[in-house]
């Protein structure tokens, strides 16, 4: 039984659970009615449970706040809505305008949205209110190269090239430096639009292009011709001149005479060096053998690209004892019989032309062989270099004359054209003769002793060995001809300016068994002959009166002082 009903020392008396605290009923919501054994609450509108305690929250039921707003009820008759961000109103509806105040700036467009704004910034500005100035131009300039000018134009930008640019962005060089935009070494510079060259000295042009003429204010001696070279000039004697100041005219009476050895430089064989016709030649010369050699190389003729360049030598032919080699086409040989290195003259000529490609050979003006179809319609290099007794040695880079003849050589000329069998007959019956079109600078070079000792007492225009009258054969030959026991180098002297300075001499064996020695010959006596200071040759023959000879040969430094080991540049 629920005392909580009933009162009383017997629990019989009943009790109004409604009234006072005892109420269970929500105290302003509902009513309490008292029931026996218990009780009712009457819950007002909104309110729900036995004791009225719930709400039953109809207001919000109907979700009133719009956008996602929460609904609370103040009253059974009331409600507040709370409003996500951007939305406002009794229940949400309205949308809230974040652009309210303009926040924008420089003239940018505000567009509001629910969590707040964005600005739209008109060209030339950045940022979130549009407040910091844009330029293209400041942030990334496209434009390159010094004076170039960027423009920007809503979006547009150009650019105005400075002095020597062009291209959209000024990338390009109007004109630039290349290897080719000078010459002859000058300095190439970049000045605006244009290329300036610095010249070397000695050139002048707008490339340099020009080799100043040194020649334009110099006066050359009679007979010789000035030579522009590199802030330099030279006299150069003509063709048929000789001597210091040109005076002497060149004879081709002389002999060469050639030893077999010499004490020569390559550099002076370079000296042989004349242009030619690449077309048609002619080589000849007087011969004789004063002693048997192997193979007995008489002269060699080679091809050069210009004259000074000695880098790749073309032979062209060699003249041996008793054959020819021709070189600059398909290598041939044209040999003779009997061998010419008897001990007598004979003359020997070899004619190449290309238009009938054909190269004859001659021995004492009779065709001796021909090489038909030779190198037809072709040509040889421009420049000849003409070596006498000897050939060169691509390997050591000079003139080898260990097989060289041992003898003489006189009037030997290389000639312009193809001498025709007439014209070889006539240079061979007359001593004197001179062909046609002669490269004269050959025959100078030789007649100044170039590279061989020259003797102007000429034995061919004496009649010498021209046949076995007065004249050994070399068969008929057993004793050793004479000879020089020693033969000194190269010699240097200090003097005067004009001396007769003294040297060491060779020294000499005897002449030929049986015959009568006619003793020594020398183009220069030692401390009798007056010289100047310079280079001077020294040429001594030894020779017997049958016309055979030992050669040596050498050079006489003379100088005004000593060169020590070590000197200062440019002082001799």
């Amino acid at each position: 039984m629920n005392l909580f009903y009933f009162s009383g020392n017997t629990c019989l008396d009943s009790v109004d659970i409604c009234q006072g605290a005892t109420n269970p009923c929500n105290p302003g919501h509902s009513k309490c009615i008292d029931l026996y054994r218990g009780y009712f609450c009457e819950c007002d509108q909104g309110y729900f449970g036995v004791n009225c305690t719930e709400r039953s929250n109809l207001l919000c039921e109907s979700f009133p706040c719009q956008h996602g707003g929460t609904c609370t009820e103040t009253s059974s008759t009331s409600f507040s809505c709370q409003c996500p961000e951007g939305y406002d109103g009794l229940t949400c509806a309205s949308v809230v305008d974040n652009c309210l105040g303009n926040p924008c700036q420089n003239g940018g467009a505000c567009i509001s949205y629910n969590q707040g704004y964005k600005c739209s910034c008109p060209y030339g500005f950045r940022g979130d209110r549009c407040e910091t100035p844009y330029d293209r131009c400041t942030v990334a300039n496209p434009c390159q190269n010094p004076g170039s000018t960027c423009r920007d134009v809503r979006g547009v930008v150009t650019c105005s090239c400075g002095a020597g640019y062009s291209g959209p962005y000024c990338q390009t060089k109007d004109v630039e430096c290349s290897a080719s935009s000078c010459e002859n070494g000058a300095t190439c510079t970049e000045v605006g639009s244009a290329i300036s060259c610095s010249c070397p000295t000695g050139f002048e042009g707008s490339r340099c292009e020009t080799n100043i003429d040194d020649c334009a204010n110099t006066n050359c001696p009679s007979g010789s011709r000035c030579v522009d070279g590199l802030n330099t000039f030279t006299c150069v004697c003509l063709e048929d001149r000789v001597g210091e100041d040109c005076s002497k005219v060149v004879s081709p009476t002389f002999d060469v005479i050639l030893s077999g050895t010499t004490s020569y430089q390559t550099s002076d064989y370079q000296r042989l060096v004349q242009p030619i016709n690449q077309r048609a030649f002619t080589a000849s010369t007087w011969v004789r053998f004063t002693k048997r050699d192997t193979p007995g190389t008489v002269l060699s003729l080679y091809g050069l690209r210009s004259a000074t360049d000695f880098s790749d030598p073309e032979e062209i032919l060699r003249l041996d004892r008793e054959q020819v080699q021709l070189s600059f086409g398909t290598p041939r040989t044209l040999g003779y019989s009997p061998p010419v290195d008897d001990g007598y003259w004979h003359h020997i000529a070899v004619s190449w032309d290309s238009n009938q490609g054909a190269v004859n050979l001659y021995v004492d003006g009779q065709l001796a062989n021909v090489a038909g179809s030779y190198h037809t319609l072709q040509s040889v290099r421009p420049f000849g270099w003409l070596v006498l007794g000897g050939t060169y040695d691509s390997a050591s880079k000079s003139v080898d004359q260990s097989g060289g003849m041992t003898g003489r050589l006189s009037h030997t000329y290389i000639s312009s054209k193809a001498l025709s069998q007439s014209e070889v007959s006539t240079l061979a019956s007359d001593r004197t003769a001179v062909p046609a079109d002669p490269i004269s600078g050959f025959t100078v070079a030789m007649a100044t002793g170039a590279t061989a000792a020259t003797d102007y007492d000429s034995e061919l225009a004496g009649g010498v060995c021209l046949s076995s009258s007065g004249c050994k054969s070399l068969d008929a030959i057993t004793a050793a001809n004479p000879q020089f026991t020693s033969c000194p180098g190269d010699q240097v002297r200090v003097s005067d300016r004009v001396s007769t300075p003294a040297w060491d001499v060779p020294t000499v064996s005897g002449g030929v068994t049986g015959s009568a020695t006619t003793g020594l010959r020398t183009t220069q006596l030692s401390g009798q002959t007056t010289m100047g200071w310079g280079v001077h040759g020294v040429t001594y023959a030894n020779m017997d009166s049958d016309g055979n000879a030992d050669v040596c040969s050498f050079r006489l430094f003379n100088r005004s002082k000593t060169c020590h080991q070590s000197v200062v540049k440019g002082v001799v």
